[in-house]
């Protein structure tokens, strides 16, 4: 078992287990900071490589299968709601962690108003949030981490970085719809006449 008693043993197994962050046991009250990699990374343009030079890779742009009417939704990771800051408000954009991020036009071509629930439905899970329009690209939708992850699928990693996948196919729709779809759809099974007869 790991048994720490204090955050700043914490701090000192992580500069052990992980090299890059080696200053981390350094910090010791409110304010003290250390960048990884040292004070600049990539100083007077040097990069840490074997020629000097950044190393680019190319890669492929995912094919997510976007349907017409669909949406590409992102989870939001950061500062805003992560294991460090984790409040009700995003500081950066005053969203909810609830709210769902999404391009005015696309919500007016849905009928959709600013505030009003709104469901994020596909394979993988089921959200439900609330419109909130921002400078975003249309045909994209945001959520925050991790209340979205509902919708992403588990064990689907990014092949270069190995990180979770944070971007999905969903369908977008008013709450009030959705939901009375689900119940004009919802079938009961049928009670055959002996299953009524009480025990004897």
């Amino acid at each position: 078992m790991v048994d720490f008693k204090d955050a700043q043993e914490i701090r000192n197994e992580i500069a052990l287990a992980n090299p890059n962050y080696d200053g981390i046991q350094h910090l010791k009250k409110a304010g003290d900071v250390f960048q990884w990699g040292g004070a600049w990374l990539c100083e007077d343009g040097i990069c840490p490589t074997s020629d000097g030079k950044g190393n680019l890779i190319s890669v492929d742009i995912p094919e997510l299968g976007k349907k017409e009417g669909q949406f590409i939704v992102t989870s939001r990771r950061g500062k805003q709601f992560n294991s460090m800051v984790y409040n009700e408000v995003d500081p950066l954009n005053g969203a909810g962690r609830y709210d769902v991020l999404l391009n005015a036009e696309d919500a007016q071509d849905l009928s959709i108003a600013e505030g009003e629930g709104i469901v994020l439905y596909n394979g993988f899970g089921v959200f439900q949030g609330r419109a909130k329009f921002v400078d975003i690209s249309r045909g994209n939708v945001q959520v925050h981490f991790p209340e979205g992850n509902f919708l992403l699928p588990r064990g689907r990693y990014e092949k270069y970085a190995g990180i979770p996948d944070y971007n999905i196919t969903v369908t977008l729709e008013k709450a009030d719809r959705f939901n009375a779809r689900k119940d004009v759809e919802h079938h009961e099974k049928r009670i055959e006449d002996d299953e009524l007869d009480a025990p004897a």
